[in-house]
């Protein structure tokens, strides 16, 4: 539960499903089990790896142009 201090969408996982509890940064909705559900429920919900995967899926991939030196032409 969020404190007076933290809103509620910064100290939960934005991912975090209501009634029965599900991550829904799965695929498949997977159910949540005590130990995840605490992790989803506090401001340390980066650290699981379902959400960063979904993060990962979601982002774009950067270009990498290696610099090019023209000075030696």
């Amino acid at each position: 539960m969020p404190n007076k201090t933290q809103p509620f969408f910064e100290s939960t996982c934005p991912h975090l499903g209501t009634a029965p509890a599900r991550c829904l940064a799965a695929f498949n909705g997977l159910p949540i089990n005590g130990d995840r559900r605490r992790l989803c429920e506090t401001e340390d919900y980066d650290l699981c790896g379902i959400f960063l995967a979904r993060m990962l899926r979601q982002s774009r991939a950067l270009c990498y142009t290696p610099a090019v030196d023209v000075s030696s032409r």
